[in-house]
């Protein structure tokens, strides 16, 4: 039990669970949460107060069968079992298609009216401390899942999924703007010309970037192509940062 309304539920034909982060899972010690649990007619029934799991001892793998999660939150029941189709979900993105959304969204998100989440994490890649990388589960039929159950909570269940699986990596706010590049070869003067015009006409110039310089060059009986990088302009480097502008360089 990570929360009273997110549990992780795992099993190991040989016993082998993982206490090491995974490539998607990065949190591991969570705050200790008050639960009971019992066994009754061969069942095990765990509950915080606001969810109760119920998994039938010895019956193996999870199936719809053996394992069942409830719970009862704003007048509302809800009892799931693996397998279930989430028929109020409001829908992700599949992950190639998170850049430019083209396709019909046809992938279950984080987000359903029925106020739960099931997140399957089983056959992701496991940090090993030991070679400082990743390396694969110890089991291929092991099962590692996160159900989360939060009612109407939207934004309490977005930020304990953000808290379960890590920091958001976010790109620099600049890398978002209008980046001016040229390989005109401009000279210093013409270089610091252009940024005081963005300046002066208010326009939004996020990075002045040199790009590298492709050129053809024969290597015997074959051509092949080069990269040289474009040298700065000398005295154009501190231009930028004075008008607001971040300076890269390739």
């Amino acid at each position: 039990m990570l929360t009273p309304g997110l549990i992780r539920i795992e099993y190991s034909p040989t016993a082998q669970f993982i206490d090491a982060p995974s490539v998607a899972v990065l949190k591991r010690s969570w705050p200790e949460v008050s639960f009971q649990s019992r066994k009754v007619a061969g069942w095990l029934e765990v509950e915080t107060g606001k969810v109760t799991v119920r998994y039938q001892l010895g019956s193996g793998e999870f199936t719809a069968k053996n394992l069942e999660v409830r719970s009862h939150d704003h007048g509302r029941d809800l009892q799931w079992k693996p397998g279930e189709k989430d028929d109020k979900n409001l829908g992700g993105v599949r992950a190639p298609d998170i850049a430019w959304r083209t396709q019909p969204v046809n992938e279950p998100g984080p987000l359903s009216l029925n106020g739960y989440f099931w997140l399957d994490d089983s056959h992701t890649a496991v940090w090993d401390s030991a070679s400082q990388w990743v390396k694969p589960r110890p089991e291929e039929n092991g099962q590692d899942w996160y159900f989360f159950v939060y009612g109407r909570d939207y934004k309490g269940m977005l930020r304990q999924l953000a808290e379960l699986l890590g920091p958001i990596p976010m790109v620099p706010r600049y890398v978002l703007g209008t980046w001016v590049s040229s390989r005109a070869g401009y000279s210093s003067d013409q270089w610091k010309m252009i940024a005081e015009r963005f300046r002066e006409e208010s326009l939004p110039a996020a990075c002045l970037w040199w790009p590298p310089i492709q050129r053809l060059r024969w290597s015997g009986p074959a051509m092949t192509w080069i990269w040289r990088a474009d040298a700065r302009p000398k005295g154009v480097l501190p231009v930028g940062p004075r008008q607001g502008i971040p300076c890269k360089h390739h």
